[in-house]
């Protein structure tokens, strides 16, 4: 299993617009192409978003990238994010993880693909 923590830093006062934005649009297209949301969490300031995807393997969240970024929904998304929202973001960044544990000793034991 492959995880990838995505991490924003997110233009103060817009924490609620991207947690919507993160909801109606990014959520449904990731899962879409086999992403599972282990979790999305925000610093109490409400200026750095983490959210953490679970995948199959490192090559199946490369094909859920790539199919991604064809899907006509995440065109859509990009067109409406820059219409009514951005600035939203000054800084991302994506970091590959993987677990150091079996997963049969975390809180992601039930966690399985197929």
């Amino acid at each position: 299993m492959f995880f990838r923590c995505d991490r924003y830093v997110v233009v103060d006062g817009k924490a609620d617009a991207f947690t919507a934005f993160f909801t109606r649009h990014v959520l449904p297209v990731r899962e879409k192409y086999g992403a599972r949301l282990v979790g999305r969490w925000q610093t109490e300031d409400e200026v750095e978003v983490l959210v953490i995807w679970a995948y199959e393997s490192r090559q199946a969240a490369e094909e859920a990238d790539r199919l991604v970024e064809q899907d006509p929904a995440t065109a859509e998304a990009r067109a409406f994010l820059e219409r009514y929202l951005e600035p939203i973001c000054v800084e991302q960044a994506q970091l590959p993880l993987y677990s150091t544990v079996p997963l049969g000793q975390t809180a992601l034991r039930g966690l399985a693909f197929r």
